[in-house]
């Protein structure tokens, strides 16, 4: 009895390890924050001149952002915090202003 259990427990120990290497083989690989800013590519509507030139840095833009900038420029900075990035704090601020985004009043930092 005992021969035949430990080719089947063998068998599906097997079967176990190719699914969970199938599985971490296919996710994306991404850091914690995820993907990282350097490998965002421009969405439609942007050349290659005016994506090189849109700065990915955390500054606060020389020149006020377009809309199609602003959203951008909040897909680029999704996991820095408004109240924090003053990119984003001034892309969020072009979006209220065009009326593209309305902001929560309980959110503190959003509506100032």
């Amino acid at each position: 009895m005992s021969l035949y259990i430990f080719p089947i427990v063998l068998a599906c120990a097997a079967a176990t390890a190719v699914v969970v290497v199938a599985i971490r083989w296919e996710r994306p690989r991404r850091g914690p924050g995820g993907p990282r800013i350097a490998n965002l590519k421009p969405r439609s509507g942007w050349d290659e001149d005016s994506a090189a030139a849109f700065s990915l840095s955390h500054r606060e833009p020389d020149q006020p952002f377009t809309i199609e900038q602003a959203h951008h420029a909040m897909q680029s900075h999704r996991q820095c915090r408004a109240n924090t990035c003053p990119r984003k704090q001034a892309a969020f601020r072009t979006l209220v202003a065009a009326g593209r985004v309305v902001p929560d009043l309980r959110a503190d930092g959003y509506a100032q």
